[in-house]
């Protein structure tokens, strides 16, 4: 077995001429099989350990899933403001429309968009109201020259049904992204006449439309329609298609009459089973917000507006709210006759008859619900295009690695039992002559004085 060079007194050799080993052989070679050992050892606890541990992978990816991978944005999505991943957003934070947690704004009917003041010079002249809505695609702030100012707030108050999809995160309501496409209705595609680019995207237009507008809101000239209309090929280019096929049909069994307490009639009931009725996207071209209340209201005892529980809507280019509008004969009138059945003397009813929040909220609902049915039109579907992406999972190191690694700890470890044995060696010869000399005292013989 061949001793390290360490081991021997290289400089005592100059003064005695000869190379002698720093212990004994016997014990040298004890110490060399130990050290052995002990680096043997190590090499194998090491690889265990460098096996069984894992390291980060880091990949930048334009791809929001990548198999072994868990990805993340870089940068907050355009339409939310958020860093989150589409799996968080889906199996967290996105949470369905229901007739509870969608929200109501506005009114029906007329509203009132200011004075007439061509005469008065002041807010003292009659009052001036648009019937304007989703049936004629009008903003309700115009005729600009008569009032005292734009009024863009105005259109507010057209009726609207809101979705807050994040709403642990964020307060912006359901806006769409640059990959989704609603088309004119279920099977257009097939369609010989299928070519106008807006009759793909019925939640664009009416977002185009409200950039054309002084309030930033605006509705297209087609509501939703989730059913093949099946329409000929007969019709004259001028009015194809026409809005007023445009309808929206309900799921089979969706009843309104026992729900709205006697304000959805037998007939407006048939009517909606038969003919389906319509359902408008309201598009938003700006930044917007609304605080809304909840449950508020005049309260008539203490002659004091009670407030209820306010929440916050806000809206971003692209946003979308729905209008849902009550069932008239949707098959034979056209959108443009509702003018003649909203309220004209009162925002809150339709043919006399006050309104029914469930209908509206369980149309919109369903309206919803078919929009983030279509392919990239589900609110979480904009964190799958939010790249760059960095995508991370753990992975076990190469056997070269561990190898190497282990090698490497090893030898150290060899190399220090071998420096360190002859100082070991050394302090236990000091030490067994130091008890060597004190056991001969202790057998002299003691002095014997007279």
């Amino acid at each position: 077995m061949k001793l390290p060079r360490e081991w021997f007194d290289l400089d005592g050799a100059l003064e005695r001429g000869t190379i002698e080993l720093v212990a004994s052989k016997k014990q040298l070679k004890f110490f060399l099989v130990l050290s052995y050992a002990a680096a043997l050892t190590t090499f194998g606890g090491l690889c265990a350990y460098y096996y069984s541990g894992v390291v980060p992978e880091l990949v930048v990816s334009d791809d929001y899933q990548l198999p072994g991978y868990a990805c993340r944005p870089l940068q907050a999505d355009p339409q939310y403001k958020l860093r989150i991943s589409y799996d968080e957003c889906m199996s967290t934070y996105y949470e369905a429309p229901s007739v509870d947690n969608l929200l109501t704004y506005g009114h029906y009917g007329r509203i009132r968009r200011g004075y007439d003041q061509s005469s008065t010079g002041d807010f003292s002249g009659s009052s001036l109201y648009s019937y304007d809505g989703p049936w004629n695609e009008s903003e309700t702030a115009f005729d600009n020259y008569l009032l005292d100012g734009p009024l863009p707030s105005a259109d507010r108050d057209r009726f609207m049904v809101y979705h807050k999809p994040l709403p642990s995160l964020s307060d912006v309501v359901y806006t769409v992204n640059d990959f989704c496409r609603v088309p004119y209705y279920d099977g257009w595609e097939n369609h010989p006449k299928y070519t106008d680019a807006a009759l793909d995207d019925l939640l664009r237009y009416p977002i185009e439309r409200a950039a054309l507008s002084r309030s930033g809101i605006g509705y297209g000239y087609y509501g939703l329609t989730n059913v093949d209309l099946q329409l000929p090929t007969t019709h004259g280019n001028w009015n194809f298609p026409d809005s007023f096929e445009n309808v929206f049909k309900l799921a089979t069994g969706t009843n309104f009459i026992s729900q709205c307490g006697g304000n959805f009639s037998a007939t407006f009931q048939s009517r909606v089973d038969a003919d389906g009725t319509y359902v408008f996207p309201a598009g938003f071209s700006s930044h917007q917000s609304i605080w809304h209340d909840i449950g508020g209201g005049w309260d008539s005892q203490t002659g004091t507006y009670k407030h209820g529980n306010t929440t916050s809507l806000v809206m971003r280019e692209g946003s979308i709210a729905m209008t849902p509008l009550y069932p008239i004969n949707a098959k034979g009138l056209s959108v443009f006759d509702y003018t003649s059945f909203i309220g004209q003397t009162s925002s809150d009813t339709y043919f006399g008859t006050p309104r029914c929040e469930y209908y509206e909220k369980e149309t919109s609902r369903q309206a919803y619900e078919y929009v983030y049915g279509k392919a990239d039109c589900h609110p979480c579907d904009g964190f799958k295009h939010n790249s760059p992406f960095i995508c991370e999972r753990n992975v076990r190191k190469s056997t070269a690695e561990i190898i190497a690694l282990a090698t490497s700890n090893c030898m150290a470890v060899l190399a220090a039992f071998i420096a360190a044995s002859p100082v070991l060696l050394k302090l236990y010869e000091v030490r067994k002559q130091k008890l060597s000399g004190a056991s001969t005292k202790e057998l002299a013989p003691s002095a014997v004085t007279n």
